[in-house]
C-alpha cells in the first residue's frame, strides 16, 4: 500500500515510507529542523528581554520602608516576636523614637539568608555579652 504525503516543508507530495513521515527527503527535515530552531531561539530572546525590565523594577521596588504590620505580613511572624526579636538584634530594623521600620528587600534578604547577627557580633562577643548578663546570688545565699 502506497501512503501519498505531502511535505509539511517543501509541500511536494511523496510516497512515505511509514504513516508518520513528514518530509519528503532528509533536506527538507534537516531544513526544517533548522528553521524551527532559530523560531525558538529568537522566541527565548525577545522573552528574556521583556522578562528582564520587569524583573529590576520588581527589586527596586522592594526597597520601600514598611512598619512592624508589614514586617509581620512577610515574615509571617506575631508582632511580640518581630518586637522580641529587633530587640535582641536578631531581625534587620531601624528605630525612629517609639516607632520601628523595615525595608523589605532587607526582610526578604534575611529570610532567605538565615541572618543572624545584624550588628556584625561574632560569637565569642555574644558570648561574653550573655556571661555578663548573668547575676549569680552571693555564695552565702546559696
Amino acid at each position: 500500500m502506497e501512503i501519498v504525503k505531502k511535505c509539511e516543508w517543501c509541500h511536494k507530495t511523496f510516497i512515505g515510507q511509514m504513516v508518520t513521515a513528514r518530509f519528503c527527503s532528509s533536506k527538507c527535515c534537516d531544513q526544517a529542523y533548522r528553521y524551527k530552531r532559530n523560531q525558538l531561539t529568537q522566541l527565548v530572546y525577545e522573552l528574556s528581554k521583556a522578562i528582564t525590565p520587569c524583573e529590576q523594577s520588581s527589586v527596586s521596588n522592594h526597597h520601600v520602608l514598611t512598619n512592624i504590620e508589614g514586617a509581620m505580613r512577610i515574615t509571617g511572624k506575631a508582632k511580640p516576636t518581630i518586637y522580641a526579636n529587633a530587640r535582641k538584634g536578631i531581625i534587620p530594623h531601624y528605630k525612629r523614637g517609639n516607632k520601628l521600620y523595615f525595608y523589605e528587600d532587607e526582610l526578604y534578604q534575611w529570610i532567605e539568608g538565615g541572618r543572624q547577627n545584624c550588628y556584625g557580633i561574632n560569637s565569642e562577643e555574644m558570648l561574653k555579652e550573655i556571661r555578663q548578663g548573668i547575676h549569680h546570688l552571693p555564695s552565702s545565699n546559696r
